[in-house]
């Protein structure tokens, strides 16, 4: 069990006061014994035995959310601030997984900001985005619902949430394809969120030319189906383990002459 666990996170995980999302193997709640820091809790349930030998092996999802979230805390580029993480099992969510962030007052995602026809400033977002992929940060789910959003008169803040597929790779991202392909994620929800092409600014946020043909062809090809998005996560994973791999190789000491 996790060291989280033992700190007594199991204690909120059956009963909740406001569920922001259920579904079948994913629910996102408020608890209701409204603990200090006021928390929003992700439970993966119903996992099965082969997600628990797994999370054995290469770490649990709510562990490797936790982690990546603690990543971007660290370096200082605005995140859902995570506060712990558990496993074990119950008899009515079966073998479980659950994580904690602090949560946010009065925010609300970009995707249903723009839907009810705000325009924040997006070079905000775009910047922390950038400043992400400086730290090798590929997100790989970050479309505008996974960007949580909060407003003081005229200022936007933005925090990057769901990053449990996220992958941080040991070399700047800025200009590569894992970069190319987190923004595509970000456009295309936020113009299927019914954001304008025209305030897709690429000058005004500093991306340069080349960089920004080479977005909107990405964005052009970009497809939301399930068998692509599966390529895409294969492709992630590959490049990730090459990468790693790579450096773990040039970091050998060479052999005596």
């Amino acid at each position: 069990m996790s060291r989280a666990a033992e700190n007594g996170m199991l204690d909120v995980i059956v009963e909740a006061s406001r569920f922001l999302k259920e579904e079948d193997r994913t629910t996102i709640f408020t608890p209701a014994a409204r603990p200090e820091p006021p928390s929003v809790i992700k439970l993966y349930r119903r996992r099965g035995c082969w997600n628990t030998v797994r999370g054995w092996l290469v770490r649990y999802r709510a562990e490797r959310e936790y982690r990546r979230l603690r990543f971007l805390e660290d370096r200082g580029i605005a995140c859902t601030r995570a506060l712990g993480w558990a496993h074990g099992y119950a008899p009515e969510h079966g073998f479980y997984e659950v994580l904690a962030t602090e949560r946010i007052p009065d925010a609300t995602d970009l995707e249903t900001v723009i839907r009810a026809g705000g325009r924040p400033d997006l070079g905000v977002l775009i910047g922390m985005v950038r400043r992400m992929h400086r730290q090798g940060f590929r997100h790989q789910a970050l479309y505008a619902r996974n960007v949580i959003t909060t407003r003081g008169g005229s200022r936007w803040r933005f925090y990057i949430a769901d990053v449990p597929r996220a992958r941080v790779f040991p070399y700047d991202l800025t200009g590569t394809r894992m970069a190319r392909l987190d923004f595509a994620d970000l456009f295309a929800s936020l113009l299927g969120a019914g954001l304008p092409e025209a305030a897709l600014r690429f000058d005004a946020w500093g991306i340069p030319p080349l960089e920004q043909l080479r977005i909107r062809r990405t964005l052009a090809r970009y497809s939301k189906s399930r068998p692509r998005r599966i390529l895409r996560d294969i492709e992630c994973r590959c490049r990730h383990a090459f990468a790693c791999a790579a450096t773990a190789l040039l970091s050998l000491p060479l052999p005596p002459a």
